[in-house]
C-alpha cells in the first residue's frame, strides 16, 4: 500500500463495486429482483443523477415510492448507513476525483456538489479522507 498513488482507495473501491455489480448481474440474471432491491436501485441511480443538487430525504423516498422510514430501513439493510451519510460519501468521492483530475478551485467544487459552504465541504472532506481538500489535491498531484 505504501507504493500506491495517493487516493488509490477511491479507485479500488469503485472497481470493486463494479466487479460486484457485474458478478451479481451474471449470477442472478434469471432471478427477478425483489421489490425492495428495485427500490434501492432506483434510489441509488437517483442519487447519482442528483449529486450536484440538494438531496432531501422526502425526494429520495418519493423516488422509490416509499415513506421516509422505509427509505432509511432499506439503506440500513443494504448499505449499513443512513441515506444522507451515503449521499455525503458519494459527494466527497466525486469531489476527490475532481480535486485529483482538475485544477478547479476548491470553492467551485464545493458549490458544484451542493455543499452549504466551502468550510462545510472542507470539514466533511477531512472527516472522510483525513486531510483537507487542498492537501488531498497536493498529495494526488505529487503521486
Amino acid at each position: 500500500c505504501a507504493s500506491e498513488t495517493f487516493g488509490y482507495e477511491f479507485t479500488v473501491r469503485g472497481a470493486l463495486s463494479q466487479i460486484l455489480l457485474l458478478a451479481q448481474a451474471k449470477a442472478i440474471a434469471s432471478v427477478p429482483a425483489a421489490p425492495q432491491e428495485e427500490r434501492m436501485k432506483a434510489m441509488l441511480a437517483w442519487i447519482d443523477a442528483h449529486l450536484e443538487s440538494e438531496i432531501r430525504m422526502e425526494d429520495l423516498a418519493r423516488e422509490a415510492h416509499v415513506c421516509q422510514r422505509v427509505c432509511q430501513r432499506l439503506f440500513q439493510r443494504y448499505l449499513h448507513c443512513r441515506p444522507m451519510e451515503y449521499c455525503m460519501q458519494k459527494r466527497v468521492m466525486a469531489a476527490a476525483w475532481m480535486l485529483s483530475t482538475t485544477d478547479e478551485p476548491v470553492t467551485n467544487i464545493a458549490v458544484k456538489y451542493a455543499f452549504s459552504s466551502p468550510s462545510h465541504f472542507s470539514r466533511q472532506f477531512r472527516l472522510a479522507t483525513g486531510c483537507t481538500p487542498s492537501e488531498y489535491r497536493e498529495k494526488s498531484h505529487q503521486a
